[in-house]
């Protein structure tokens, strides 16, 4: 007797899990399917400051950084339109 109790246990165990994964699956299906429409966001991507290497000039001189001298600075952001 003890073994039929235990087999129709695990036979009904088993039907839980069944359906909780059939309910799973359902659920996933449908953010699938709700998500595939929309454009994902990504990650913000920090902007890059590029800058020139050391620069020398004369006490009390101005220091431009244009590109004319190729000595200018910028900044990029990668994803500044991506919004």
């Amino acid at each position: 007797m003890g073994m039929s109790r235990n087999r129709t246990s695990n036979a009904g165990s088993k039907a839980v899990r069944r359906r909780r994964l059939g309910r799973t699956r359902a659920t996933l299906a449908m953010l699938i399917e709700q998500l595939e429409g929309r454009a994902m966001l990504a990650v913000n991507v920090p902007p890059v400051v590029t800058i020139p290497g050391p620069q020398e000039t004369l006490a009390d001189t101005a220091l431009a950084f244009t590109a004319y001298r190729q000595n200018f600075i910028s900044v990029a952001d990668p994803d500044a339109y991506a919004n």
